[in-house]
């Protein structure tokens, strides 16, 4: 029984818990599900991210909750199982079901199942980040290599322009291949008179 459902991702450099994922009965409402610091979040989610344990509410639930390790957020729940998405010990998030239907519990396979799946989707994160780590690279890469590029550019017109108006068109239009320069200008300061002059505005 999976009717709700949740993902939770952890970002370890911001220490935020958001939710890319979530599908409630009872608490669907966007504003419930907000980016929040881990280390203020109390919920059972929070348990299963700080613990690396699983955390099954129909079994450790109140015995926890009595010992000030977790606190209900939102609509009390019949049972629910949290489980961590972990790589090794990196932690990734967490994923959840719940059950507010009194006869509906999880029983010990349900969790071994859930384990399981959580795994699976552990490596997926971990690939998808590593895809996402390398094209931030790549593209980084790229642009390294226009901004290379437009300084060669730069430094021939240097030498090659015959005059300083035709050197700034030069210097503009490299510009406007690296970003949008429509409105463009180059402002040089004299020292000695203090004046500032515009030779190119565009």
């Amino acid at each position: 029984y999976a009717e709700n459902f949740l993902i939770a991702i952890y970002d370890e450099q911001t220490g935020i818990v958001n939710w890319p994922y979530v599908t409630d009965e009872v608490d669907n409402q966007p504003a419930d599900w907000k980016p929040e610091p881990l280390k203020e979040f109390k919920g059972a989610t929070a348990y299963a991210i700080k613990n690396l344990k699983t955390l099954h509410v129909g079994v450790d639930g109140l015995r926890l909750r009595n010992k000030g390790e977790y606190d209900l957020v939102g609509a009390l729940p019949v049972d629910g199982v949290f489980i961590p998405l972990k790589a090794g010990q990196k932690i990734l998030g967490a994923l959840a079901v719940q059950s507010y239907i009194k006869g509906i519990i999880y029983s010990e396979q349900d969790v071994k199942v859930l384990e399981f799946v959580a795994q699976h989707i552990s490596t997926a994160l971990m690939r998808v980040r590593a895809l996402e780590a390398e094209r931030q690279r790549t593209e980084e890469l790229a642009q390294s290599n226009k901004i290379q590029t437009a300084l060669y550019k730069i430094a021939d017109a240097a030498s090659a322009s015959h005059n300083m108006q035709e050197f700034y068109a030069q210097v503009h239009r490299t510009v406007r291949e690296l970003m949008h320069a429509e409105n463009f200008y180059i402002a040089l300061h004299d020292e000695q008179t203090g004046i500032l002059s515009f030779p190119y505005f565009a």
